[in-house]
């Protein structure tokens, strides 16, 4: 009988609300199968958390530099959204997980974007990352979950921080745009070498990447199943067993 198992991974990743499961058949006997597969999944685990720490904070570390560039733009009295394009674009801030990096106004109205130099109706006030900051102070780095880029419809999320003035008055965000098939990408090549099926969730159970059938699992969640009502707030880290949501096969 194939048995998995689900391990948590946490690391620094945790730090940003997020979590990685991963199920590992079982190939001997069962208290071996497990053992086996507990120390299999978790150096997985390790050095996807170790790579997920990585990429947080180079996008946080690009987030802080824009913030800078964005002030010497402020500081222009001809400055426009096409000076602001520029300044992003000689910046570099494009990466493989970074799609673009956009600020905004107060409103929510995007005014410069790496990407584009002329746009129009481009705001973001209806998005999750945006009211996250206009509604409170400080929060430092935040974690969206993935949504429908206008643009052409595929899954990204967004790492944003929150623009104030020395008195804390809310200015707008400064925006990552994160490429989520990057991600898809990784977890395909853990797949393909340990013959895992990896996912990776915001804290509060949402999907936030996944390997293998990431299109049927995008915008959607386990923030009601046991493992996140029940056992992460009792501890952050750890093993858990449970049987699988689609046929009850033990994880």
């Amino acid at each position: 009988m194939r048995e998995r198992l689900t391990i948590l991974s946490v690391g620094a990743f945790f730090a940003f609300g997020a979590i990685a499961a991963f199920g590992i058949d079982a190939v001997t006997s069962r208290d071996e199968r497990i053992a086996v597969a507990e120390r299999e999944t978790r150096n997985i685990a390790s050095l996807l958390a170790e790579q997920m720490r990585q990429l947080i904070s180079a996008t946080d570390q690009t987030l802080k530099a824009a913030m800078v560039v964005r002030n010497e733009w402020m500081l222009d009295l001809n400055r426009s959204s096409a000076t602001g394009h520029r300044l992003l674009r000689a910046f570099e801030v494009r990466s493989d997980f970074v799609d673009r990096v956009v600020w905004t106004d107060r409103t929510g109205e995007i005014q410069a974007a790496s990407d584009l130099e002329k746009f129009r109706d481009r705001s973001i006030a209806d998005r999750e990352h945006f009211r996250f900051h206009a509604d409170r102070m400080g929060g430092g780095l935040y974690l969206g979950g993935p949504f429908l880029a206008r643009t052409d419809r595929r899954w990204v999320a967004a790492a944003t921080r929150r623009i104030e003035t020395p008195d804390d008055e809310f200015q707008g965000v400064i925006s990552a745009v994160i490429n989520l098939s990057y991600l898809t990408r990784v977890l395909e090549r853990y797949h393909a070498s340990g013959l895992v099926n990896l996912s990776l969730f915001l804290r509060d159970g949402r999907y936030f990447a996944r390997y293998p059938e990431p299109a049927q699992r995008m915008g959607h969640g386990r923030s009601h199943g046991h493992l996140f009502r029940g056992e992460l707030p009792k501890a952050p880290s750890g093993t858990f067993h449970a049987g699988a949501t689609s046929n009850g096969e033990p994880r």
